[in-house]
């Protein structure tokens, strides 16, 4: 059942991909093949919390650019899936979600610096304006404009200075 939830999901998620996502469902899935195809299942590896720390620290390093768990467990010379399994243990979030929780942060910054939405999108890894739309307003709770603008308005309002 675990085998066949995980490739559902992995489908779902193919409507609208995250190569970051994909890599590492894909990854669960071929490990989950590989322990039913074998008359003995290969020993699966306990999460290392070093290797989780180790790849936090490649990802907040790669957080604006195409970042990779294949990239991530050559560099660490580790399997994705554990790579995946460990982040996930320590962190009790996976990277994917690591990596969009931190873009949406430093976007957040940059539109208070009055940076535009789709410049930010840009600069913080998201593929456009929707892409970062979509995550900002599940983790925000609004769009990215209508963040800035709420400050903006919030920030005039306050000041005596400005007028």
């Amino acid at each position: 059942m675990a085998l066949r939830a995980a490739i559902s999901a992995l489908h779902a998620r193919l409507v609208a991909p995250d190569p970051l996502d994909v890599e590492a469902r894909l990854a669960a899935i071929a490990e989950r093949f590989q322990h039913r195809l074998r008359r003995r299942p290969p020993a699966v590896p306990d999460p290392e919390p070093t290797i989780a720390d180790q790849l936090r620290e490649y990802l907040d390093g790669h957080l604006t650019g195409d970042v990779t768990l294949k990239d991530a467990a050559q560099l660490l010379d580790r399997s994705i899936a554990h790579l995946v399994r460990s982040f996930t243990r320590r962190y009790r979030i996976s990277p994917h979600a690591y990596v969009i929780g931190a873009r949406v942060d430093l976007a957040r910054k940059l539109l208070l610096q009055g940076m535009p939405p789709a410049r930010v999108a840009v600069d913080t890894g998201f593929h456009d304006q929707a892409h970062l739309t979509r995550h900002f307003t599940r983790h925000v709770s609004v769009p990215p404009a209508r963040y800035a603008a709420s400050f903006t308005r919030f920030t005039v309002a306050e000041d005596p200075d400005r007028s």
